[in-house]
């Protein structure tokens, strides 16, 4: 999934895509709940520990973007 430039910083492109598989997966469980007035969507790890791990060329890629990214101010991504 790309990380994409949003006005509040990085976020994960497609996210509403990436949730639903997930959820229809059975990885993750979802809940409405309340902050105050307001309503809000409470996700749930219930994956097995057996889930599908990334392949380490997919690790690879992840760790050198996070560490590229670290240092860097918000944004400036």
């Amino acid at each position: 999934w790309p990380i994409v430039r949003m006005p509040m910083g990085p976020g994960i492109g497609d996210f509403p895509i990436l949730i639903e598989e997930l959820k229809s997966d059975g990885v993750l469980a979802e809940e409405e709940s309340r902050v105050g007035p307001f309503k809000t969507t409470v996700y749930n790890f219930v994956g097995s520990p057996e889930a599908p791990r990334l392949h380490p060329d997919q690790q690879s890629a992840v760790k050198k973007a996070v560490e590229f990214i670290s240092n860097e101010d918000l944004k400036a991504i």
